[in-house]
């Protein structure tokens, strides 16, 4: 799956999505000439569409669809209300006729070989929207959140195991309170909970539904007089960080230009993250230490042997041997920041940055051959560690951690 953003900010907004022979215009807000030119411009026949969907009906996400549509009978897809109110302000006065396919928010349905997710958003429309588009065969999830003025639960949970997303940032919030030409009302509705997202509400939603899959950000509506695309970029990138995400690609959507297409490619399943226990990992070195010693007065050959004999070993504990059970905790190192903001309800955010290197299976080779001489020479017990990891595709990585004596 690929997309683009045509445009966007306060004057237009558009985008498209393709798959295969899918191709899907998000909104149609700039002119239909530019709609046509930018179209063509990242490769696409602007008569080759399979269809538009829109996220609610304000001039800057409709305002070319009349004109564009006058030739064209491409499918227009809007909730009830969304649909109801673009037909009587815009296209029966042009007394055109439109395939509308009406849904309800919430709704899924595929349009081609893509399925497409929707949800509420807050704004001050009628009935604003915004799309999840996923491929089939893991060809990657898409996600598109136009103007929203606070991120709710709702939203955090939609756009989970995305690839790629296309969010606005519309402003930086000193900026907004020193700007001396904007009313102070005009202030309010774009700050307040039906308006538009900051850099920083952004950021915070950035950290909710960051994971390792991420490989696009694009920062759209961004305000011309009380943001800048360095601004914007700098909070994304540092929210990301936080994640230990810092290989994301980060851009801004221009008002007069197309971003190139980019490719919306599934990622790899998230980095794995082990499980450290302090009273454990201090046996573990102590027992190393006594290998370490052991192996600087012990011939080569002999070490060799002791290695290959302690691979086959059992990995489960004698019948006789009572197993003992050890909590194991995520350290501190892995764990969310105190001061990283959570939407009430929502679970866990990833845990940020690689957590630490683990014994390697050289070590535990040794650890094992010296529980052997030990037991051989001493007769006394000495612990080998097993250090086993599981990651799962939709939550955090799990590690379980099992200690045989």
């Amino acid at each position: 799956m690929e997309f683009a953003v045509l445009g966007s900010g306060s004057s237009g907004n558009c985008a498209v999505v393709t798959y295969g022979e899918t191709r899907i215009l998000v909104d149609a807000g700039i002119s239909a000439k530019q709609i046509q030119t930018r179209l063509q411009e990242v490769g696409i026949d602007p008569d080759s569409l399979t269809a538009i969907l829109l996220t609610h009906e304000h001039g800057d996400h409709v305002q070319g669809l009349e004109v564009f549509l006058r030739k064209r009978k491409t499918p227009v897809y809007a909730t009830v209300h969304t649909s109801h109110i673009v037909q009587q302000d815009r296209i029966k006065k042009a007394g055109q006729e439109i395939a509308w396919r009406k849904f309800q928010a919430g709704s899924s349905f595929e349009i081609g070989d893509l399925t497409i997710e929707t949800f509420n958003v807050p704004h001050d429309a009628i009935d604003p929207v915004g799309f999840v588009f996923e491929a089939p065969n893991d060809g990657g999830r898409v996600g598109v959140l136009s103007d929203v003025g606070h991120v709710t639960r709702l939203i955090v949970e939609r756009l989970q195991g995305l690839d790629s997303l296309f969010v606005e940032s519309n402003y930086d919030d000193i900026m907004l309170q020193e700007d001396d030409r904007r009313p102070w009302s005009l202030k309010q509705r774009i700050s307040n909970r039906h308006g538009h997202l900051s850099n920083k509400q952004t950021a915070e939603l950035l950290k909710e539904v960051g994971t390792p899959s991420l490989r696009h950000v694009v920062l759209g509506h961004l305000s011309s007089d009380c943001n800048t695309a360095d601004k914007a970029k700098e909070s994304a990138r540092e929210a990301l960080a936080e994640m230990g995400l810092t290989d994301v690609e980060i851009a801004c959507a221009e008002r007069k230009n197309p971003t190139p297409m980019l490719a919306a490619v599934k990622g790899q399943s998230a980095p794995t993250l082990v499980a450290r226990d302090p009273e454990l990992d201090s046996e573990i070195a102590e027992a190393v230490a006594t290998v370490e010693e052991q192996l600087k007065t012990t011939p080569a050959p002999a070490v060799a042997a002791i290695i290959a004999e302690a691979k086959n070993v059992p990995e489960t504990a004698p019948p006789s041997v009572e197993k003992e059970e050890r909590p194991v905790t995520i350290p501190p190192a892995a764990q969310p920041a105190a001061d990283v903001p959570h939407f009430p309800g929502v679970g866990a955010s990833m845990f940020a940055g690689p957590a630490d290197s683990s014994p390697s299976v050289q070590t535990l080779e040794e650890l094992a051959a010296a529980a052997i001489s030990d037991k051989k020479s001493q007769a006394e017990r000495a612990p080998r560690a097993k250090v086993q990891a599981t990651t799962s595709a939709d939550s955090e990585s799990a590690v379980q951690m099992e200690l045989s004596l």
